[in-house]
């Protein structure tokens, strides 16, 4: 029984690899039943009866929450995935970015665009379980700027040295274990605390000898304050960890919640009033753009969810 098992849990594991990667690294191991049949592509009968095969063979499990359902990887899929000495936890905080991931790479890729889909977790420091993402971003930008002959670089390699501290003490936790940060790291922002804060770069690109961010913000359960505090951040911590390099950031902020242009416009407001952005109203209004889904209700029915965050 055992050996029919582990083969049939290898023919599912190998047929759908790339959905299964996307839940795991992407969502970090926890999605919605209904995005998980949308990712898959087929319609709710053969999305369901797949469903019932991966459960059969113990490669997910389900959760009730509120009158919606979670589907959870477990073990033998973690481990054909490589990350079988992590855990799945199931926090609000991870159920709601795998919501609000879902919504995004639902509305930019069909479930058939996986490598674009995997290109984007590999570019990107959406994923869980992958926290050298962010080091990799800061070292892919120096290789560039290195073969271009870009010289004054220093700021951004020390940049690169402290996020690489930071990234060797959480690869060597343990389950289980809070990550022991040395005491000589510098605590200034830097893409590991912003994505804490729910800040990702997605990519960036180089246009005009300018560095370009594209920066994405899940704004659930943020009011304006916060979210202008954490775009004041944002560019605070580009800036210093490129030094004197040309930078800009275009930024998508995506949320749950239906559309709230009071938010939209307390958030302007807020950056205006900074001192030495008050010439900004333009720049901001050109790059920075709203995505309000409106599935807070639908997802979370009978769930808080502000309380539960």
């Amino acid at each position: 029984m055992n050996e029919f098992r582990s083969k049939m849990q290898n023919e599912i594991l190998m047929q759908f690899r790339g959905v299964l990667y996307t839940v795991a690294f992407g969502c970090g191991g926890v999605i919605f039943r209904q995005h998980f049949i949308k990712l898959l592509g087929y319609g709710e009968s053969k999305g369901s009866e797949i469903i019932r095969y991966m459960e059969d063979f113990k490669l997910i499990k389900h959760r009730k929450l509120g009158r919606n359902y979670l589907l959870i990887l477990q073990h033998a899929t973690l481990s054909y995935l490589g990350i079988g000495n992590k855990n799945v936890i199931v926090s609000a905080k991870r159920v709601v970015h795998s919501a609000t991931l879902c919504e995004m790479m639902l509305h930019l890729y069909n479930p058939e665009d996986e490598r674009k889909i995997h290109k984007l977790l590999t570019m990107s420091n959406f994923p869980y379980f992958i926290p050298r993402n962010s080091y990799n971003i800061l070292n892919r930008i120096y290789n560039f700027l290195s073969n271009k002959g870009m010289s004054e670089l220093d700021t951004l390699a020390w940049s690169m040295q402290e996020i690489d501290k930071k990234i060797k003490c959480i690869e060597q936790s343990k389950i289980g274990e809070k990550e022991q940060m040395p005491e000589k790291i510098v605590k200034a922002d830097d893409l590991l605390i912003l994505r804490n804060n729910d800040m990702f770069v997605k990519g960036v690109s180089y246009v005009d000898d300018t560095l370009i961010f594209q920066m994405v913000l899940f704004a659930n359960n943020k009011d304006s304050d916060k979210i202008s505090e954490i775009i004041h951040r944002t560019e605070v911590a580009l800036a210093d960890m490129m030094g004197g390099l040309n930078i800009k950031y275009v930024l998508d902020i995506y949320s749950l919640s239906p559309k709230n242009p009071a938010t939209e416009n307390k958030v302007l407001r807020n950056l205006l009033s900074i001192k030495g952005n008050e010439h900004k109203e333009e720049f901001y209004k050109n790059n920075i753009t709203y995505h309000w889904y409106n599935r807070k209700n639908t997802l979370f029915s009978g769930i808080d969810l502000d309380k539960w965050l």
